[in-house]
This record gives C-alpha cells, structure tokens and sequence, in this order.
C-alpha cells in the first residue's frame, strides 16, 4: 500500500472532480481538480520509472487496423440520418463543390463570409464517385476525420512509443467532439488533419535533419490556409514548434539552417496566390475575422473562463456541434488529460512543450478572442492534444497501479476505448437525434423542400417562396441554382406543368384557395409542412 498511496493522492480527488463538472457541480468540482494537480506537483510519481514493456510491431498494426476501422465505423454509420437535414454552411459547401465540378476553379469564394476552396477540391471527387448529395458532402469530411487517426498514432509514436501512439489515435477515434464535427459537411475537420499533419513532417525533420520533411510541414502549414478560418494559426503553430525543436535537439540554427529554409521558402510558395489576393482585395480575407473577432478584455477574459471550462465542465452549446453543454471530453479522457497535463508540466521536454503549445494556441486564439465561446468547431483542433495528454496519463496511471506485463496493458487500453467508445454512441446516436433543438438546427423545411424538388421531373419550372433558404432547398434538390421567387401573375411561359412552393397557406392568392389549381399540404414525418401549388386544373366530379 505505500506505493500507491502518493497516486491516489492525485487520482481519487481527480476523478471525483471530474464527475462532479460533468454533474454541473462547478465550485466542488473545480476545488477537486486542483487540489488532484497540487497533489501531482507535490508527490510526482514519474511513469518513467517502470519502463513499459515492448510491443510487437504486427500486434501494433493490427491495433491500428482495428482502431481506423473503429474511427471509421462511428463516422460512416447512418450518416444519412444523424446530423438530420442540412445546414446553410453544409449546402453552400456544396454549392462552391460543384463550382469546381463544371471546371470554374478558384481559390477562395467571397460568398459564405468567405472560404478557401481546400474543402471543395477535397469533396469534389465524392460528389463525382457519390452523387451530388448531402451524404457525399458529409462522406468526404467523414473519410477525412478518420483519416486523421493514423496521423495521430504516427506522431504519438514519436514521442512515447507504441502504446502512446495507439492510446492517442484511439481515443480520438472514439471521441465524441471528433466524431460529432466529422459527421458534418464543414471544412473545419480539415484543420485538425493539416494540424496532425504538419507537425509530424516537423518532428521527422528534426529527428532526421532532413529538408525536405521541413519543406512538407511548410507546404502543409501554407495549404492549411486555404481551408477553415481557425486554420490561419498553423503558420505561428509551425513557428513555435520549430523554435522548441532548434533548441532541443543538437545542433540548433547551424543544424537545421537548411530545414528552416526550406520550410519557409515552402510556406511562401503555397500561400503566394493567397496573399496575393489579399493585396488586390484586402478587405476580403479579413471580413470573417473582423465579424468574429472580440477586443474588449472584459469578454475576452470571459471567453478564456468558458473555453477553459468546456473540455470537463460545460461544452459548446450549439446543437450542431455538440449535444448542448455537454462537456467536450467524457470523464475518463478528461480524467487522464488531467494526469497527462501534470506530467508534461513536470518533464517539459520537446513532446510536452509541443503539445502545450499545441493546445494554447487554439485556446488563445480560436477561444479566447473570438465570439461565441465555448466554440467546439473553433476548437476543433485541441481535441489532438487532449488526445496526446490523455495517452500520456493512461501510461502514468499503468505505472501508479504497477500494471506491468502486456497482456495487462492492452486490456487496459481495449477497456478504457470500449467505454469511451459505448459513451459516445450512446450520447452522440441515442440521445443527440432525439435532443429537441437538433432537428431545428439543420434548416430542416428547406432541406423537405428541396428533397420534393428533387423528386420532380428535371424539366419541371419551380417557384419556392423566399422563406425557405434557397441555399440548402438549391443544393438538396440537386439543381445547383436558386429557383425563382414567387410569382402568381402569369404562368407564361414556364411550361406546363408548373410547380409553386409556398411556407404558409397565406403567400397563395385568393383563386388558388379557392380550387383554381391543385393545393396541397405536404408533411414531413418528423412534422415539416409546407404547401405546393400546381398549374394542373382540379377535375370536378361527376354528380
């Protein structure tokens, strides 16, 4: 019992805490966590100090298989119903992806507050292979969400091995924060990729002091700009990385001056169409900065304390992002993030340094001075480190409880993923679809309409009223434009038949109520209505 006493210190109080934040009880809570961490800072019990037994290079692959299968299992299963309907980003996403299919290439659209066209090169071939659809849309960000488990792995087996790599990509894989945006026609699940990414080509070309990994992580730090707005930070992301790295690792400037170099000449390179842009239209890349951005301290200050709180406490409230307030990590990851957090600030080697930092920048940037925080899409790229601090303190907890051999350690981490993994689907397929404010966050009228659209016949001339998004009822019906707006006073021609879309029996003239045409109410079976007027004359019947 002695030797285990020092990490009950900081394990039992943690845990505790933990529950009691995802119980909403703040104030108990959050004095549980801190007294766990000045437990840790006081009677440090080092994981280094039972090395952790090897393990076999095809047990590890086939750990690996098993884990993108896992990631892509939760991404892909009912993608057609869970998120429902279509959100306006979703759809003009979609709108800018077939741009690119009729061969109007660009690099950045002003529409949508403005957007770098990454998403839309990345998403075209889906809609190519899958059809124009919002399941391809969701697809193509789904295969880039679980594409970003094996990066994961490969840099966690950089800095700890193995086991730390497999913990890390496994617990991505089952993170409900990862999964949830996954599933989302969004470019922000790029940034966490690109993030991933180019800090791997960043530690390979220190470890191998080879130019030309550095030039991939500048190339990958540049393109990441052409993606999410959040995205824009991986160029001072890089920038502190490789600082850590010149003076950690021997040698420094004199080392790696060619690196450097090539990183920088690389950066240049992929972001020289951007920029210029920026300088023919400066206002343009700025715009979605300047509406998010927060400049007084007092929100700022208050933003810091709601993104600080959302990884264990109260999570983005936003029903597309997260089901509302749930806290982004699920106590286990959070409990062990915690231990993660303790030991990287104890050892504050090149990994540790890294991976804070990975995680400040995102919380000072994305967070803290932007509005709407807590912001899980913001944010999105914080769910790595957490990953990584997590893997890290499911390693230390091995150590404390002396479980040694590695039969022991992989039934830990099979156990710790099944429950994570059984938390996720349960809150993300259970009980999200069934939250009353999901469905009315996906614009869910225009998404019925634009699916009745669809079903016409091609040739069809449509009218949809103005209160349905003409974005997301355009791209569902598959027609790529806006139909045309109401217009009762002549039906010349538009052909025979003709459709009209109305959102309330108000918006049809008096001789349409009166059975001039066919009228009818359309209903969805989660409760959408909306009616449709067509030219064909009602047939009276015989007495």
């Amino acid at each position: 019992m002695p030797g285990i006493r020092a990490p009950l210190g900081f394990w039992i109080p943690s845990a505790v805490g933990v529950v009691l934040l995802h119980g909403h009880q703040s104030v108990l809570g959050w004095i549980c966590v801190l007294m766990g961490l000045a437990w840790a800072g006081w009677k440090p019990v080092e994981a280094a100090s039972l090395p952790a037994p090897a393990m076999r290079r095809r047990t590890e692959l086939v750990w690996l298989a098993g884990l993108v299968l896992l990631a892509a299992g939760l991404r892909w299963w009912r993608l057609e119903a869970v998120p429902p309907a279509c959100w306006f980003d979703e759809a003009q996403n979609g709108l800018e992806t077939l741009r690119i299919l009729k061969g109007d290439w660009f690099i950045f659209t002003p529409r949508n507050n403005g957007r770098g066209a990454l998403q839309f090169f990345w998403t075209a071939p889906f809609f190519a292979v899958f059809g124009k659809t919002v399941g391809a849309l969701r697809l193509a960000s789904a295969v880039a969400g679980a594409a970003t488990v094996p990066l994961v792995w490969r840099l966690g087996r950089q800095w700890g091995g193995a086991r730390i790599g497999l913990a890390a990509a496994g617990l991505l894989a089952v993170s409900a924060w990862h999964v949830s945006v996954s599933r989302l026609g969004f470019d922000a699940v790029m940034t966490p990729a690109f993030d991933a990414a180019m800090l791997l080509c960043l530690v390979l070309g220190l470890e191998s002091a080879a130019w030309g990994w550095w030039a991939a992580a500048g190339l990958l730090a540049g393109l990441a700009n052409y993606g999410y707005a959040a995205s824009r930070v991986s160029l001072l992301l890089l920038a502190l990385a490789a600082w850590f790295g010149l003076r950690a690792f021997p040698g420094g400037w004199q080392r790696f001056r060619p690196g450097v170099v090539a990183a920088c000449l690389a950066a240049m390179i992929a972001l020289a169409p951007l920029l210029s842009l920026g300088l023919a239209r400066p206002d343009l890349l700025g715009e979605r900065g300047r509406q998010v951005a927060v400049t007084s301290p007092g929100a700022a200050l208050r933003n810091l304390r709601a993104t600080l709180r959302m990884f264990l406490e109260r999570g983005d409230a936003n029903p597309r992002h997260n089901l509302p307030g749930r806290p982004m990590l699920d106590p286990a990851t959070g409990v062990l993030a915690l231990a993660g957090l303790a030991l990287a600030w104890r050892r504050r080697g090149f990994p540790q340094q890294l991976v804070l930092a990975w995680l400040g920048v995102y919380i000072f940037t994305a967070g803290t001075f932007t509005d709407a925080s807590p912001h899980g899409l913001r944010m999105l790229s914080a769910v790595i480190p957490a990953c990584l601090l997590a893997a890290w303190g499911l390693e230390q907890a091995l150590a404390d409880f002396r479980l040694e051999t590695p039969l022991g350690r992989n039934l830990a981490l099979a156990v710790l993923l099944l429950s994570v993994g059984l938390t996720t689907v349960h809150a993300y397929f259970v009980v999200y679809p069934c939250h009353p404010a999901v469905r009315p966050a996906f614009s869910p009228y225009p998404y019925e309409v634009g699916r009745f659209v669809r079903a016409l016949p091609p040739e069809t001339p449509v009218q949809v009223s103005r209160r349905f998004d003409e974005s997301v009822v355009a791209f569902v019906s598959g027609r790529g434009k806006s139909m045309p707006e109401l217009d009762f006073s002549t039906a010349a021609g538009t052909g025979d038949p003709w459709v009209r879309i109305l959102a309330a029996p108000e918006e049809a003239p008096w001789f349409i109520r009166e059975g001039a045409y066919l009228w009818r109410e359309i209903k969805s079976q989660e409760g959408e209505r909306f009616w449709v007027v067509e030219s064909k004359p009602v047939q009276e019947t015989a007495p």
